[in-house]
């Protein structure tokens, strides 16, 4: 069945590699190709399926957001190693709570991707405001408290805010409070109801367990607009919370002297998806329809598949953000390749197994282990001597100008639609000769199919070449590749506008940003 590429779409993405040796800083990639596609585990505690991270490098230049940049990116890729859960999580952007700022209250009916609604304060709780003045008033203040604590229930401040309590960034997740082009993000944290529920009482994910497992659809704040005086006859007026919940829910106005200075709700109610108010007074000063159209209702997150509201409910969450571990050292466990210019999230690897397909990742037998796997196929070449064949074909490891180079073509001397891309050359470990040499290769073409690079008697430099110095291959040394060539699906790609060097033994962070 032929795939569509219609939702195919394209945005900046920041890269963000931390500790490279020198000469290999990465910068911020120019873009990258990416699929509406939610990551199958986030931090929610679930499986993350078989999505991977993986690595290579090619000479041409691509299009970031093109069919063919996804092509090559599979047919030159070389590492691979399965995301784990803790490697990926929901973000929004982030905003530190701070003396003296006006934050938007929650509402239910607007658009929340711009509105600053919610705070992350020093100790890294997040809050939701609720309310932003006493009694309702539509007119809000500025924020004097910090809002501290994990209350199971809403809490109001001193200086009239009302907030809401719904986690905390801890641990692992601490790791996604990152700027990527110049935006500053946060994470969103989904727990594990069964082992929330089941941790100590005083645990982060305990507190959020407990803030979560209450009803939603509730009427979590009523304002009213005090722009012009309204006026009763009574001091207390009768309203009725008019919507589809389960009827219990109400609200009071406040009045003093006749006059009115809020609102205030006084029963949450819950399952409601709207409401609205009903004046059973008549005002003195404006008519009832008048007044109720000044009061607004707000209602929380209403998940009708069972009784918990979780967190992300509250946000508007257009991003995921990967934050993958590389380790140098596992790298050079699959591969030997140093260079790379492009990076990824793919998914359904098949493994390298003739005449069964199996997953990559479903061959682990304990759950979580990272395995590195090799996308390239691997052999020992040797160089011949002038004994034996004009003109010479003997290797030259000098770091000027080494015979090969990441990104240069060989050509199968015996059929020339057979090519490969060189990936690594370097010399056998320990070895201090001249005629042998490492090979690793990728996007392999001609009839041979996987592994047609085991009957090579000898190969020419380059593409479409078919004279000059041959090499020859020793056959007994090859192996191949981890995965099957040419399976998988590319979710995302970026190519880099320079390359990366993966050296000298290092930690490397790749964070990068994915629209759900």
């Amino acid at each position: 069945m032929a795939r569509s590429y219609k939702s195919l779409r394209k945005y900046n993405v920041g890269l963000l590699v931390d500790g490279m040796a020198a000469g290999g800083m990465g910068g911020f990639g120019p873009g990258g190709l990416c699929k509406s596609q939610r990551p199958n585990g986030t931090h929610n505690g679930t499986h993350n399926g078989t999505q991977f991270f993986f690595m290579g490098y090619t000479p041409e230049t691509h299009n970031s957001n093109s069919v063919e940049a996804e092509r090559h990116g599979k047919a030159c890729s070389t590492y691979a190693r399965k995301i784990q859960p803790t490697e990926v999580a929901e973000v929004v952007r982030r905003y530190d709570w701070t003396i003296d700022t006006y934050y938007d209250r929650y509402k239910a009916d607007i658009d929340l991707r711009d509105m600053k609604y919610y705070v992350k304060n020093s100790q890294d709780n997040v809050y939701v405001c609720l309310e932003n003045a006493n009694l309702g008033a539509s007119a809000g203040v500025q924020s004097k408290y910090e809002p501290t604590g994990k209350s199971s229930v809403p809490f109001r401040t001193t200086d009239g805010y009302m907030w809401k309590y719904l986690y905390s960034i801890d641990r692992e997740l601490k790791d996604f409070l990152k700027t990527v082009n110049s935006v500053d993000y946060m994470p969103i944290k989904v727990i594990d109801y069964r082992d929330a529920r089941g941790s100590n009482v005083g645990s982060t994910n305990r507190a959020q367990y407990n803030v979560e497992r209450q009803l939603g659809g509730k009427i979590v704040s009523a304002t009213i607009d005090l722009s012009d005086t309204i006026r009763f006859a009574t001091d207390s007026p009768s309203i009725t919370v008019v919507g589809n919940g389960n009827k219990t829910a109400t609200v009071s106005l406040s009045v003093n002297g006749t006059y009115v200075n809020g609102i205030s709700v006084t029963d949450p109610g819950s399952g409601y998806d709207y409401a609205t108010v009903r004046l059973n007074d008549t005002p003195l000063t404006h008519t009832a329809s008048e007044v109720e159209a000044k009061i607004q209702i707000n209602i929380s997150p209403h998940n009708s598949r069972c009784t918990y509201v979780p967190a992300n409910s509250y946000f508007y969450v257009e991003k995921v953000m990967y934050n993958v571990r590389i380790d140098t050292a596992d790298l050079s466990s699959a591969v030997r390749q140093k260079v790379f210019n492009f990076y990824g999230v793919s998914k359904n690897y098949l493994l390298n197994k003739p005449n069964v397909d199996i997953f990559a990742g479903d061959e682990l037998v304990l759950p979580g282990i990272k395995k590195n796997y090799r996308l390239s196929e691997k052999m020992l070449v040797m160089g011949t001597t002038a004994a034996s064949i004009y003109p010479p074909g003997t290797f030259d490891y000098g770091t000027s100008t080494p015979t090969f180079n990441v990104g240069d073509g060989i050509t199968d001397g015996k059929d020339i639609n057979r090519q490969a891309l060189i990936s690594f050359f370097g010399r056998p470990n320990g070895y201090t000769g001249v005629n042998q040499a490492f090979i690793e290769i990728t996007r392999e073409t001609g009839i041979g199919g996987t592994g047609q690079w085991k009957n090579t008697n000898y190969f020419f430099k380059g593409f479409d070449v078919t004279g000059g110095t041959r090499y020859y291959n020793v056959q007994s040394s090859f192996a191949t590749a981890d995965i099957r060539r040419t399976s998988g699906e590319v979710l995302y790609i970026n190519y880099l506008d320079s390359d990366l060097i993966m050296a000298n033994e290092l930690v490397s962070n790749f964070v990068f940003l994915q629209e759900v």
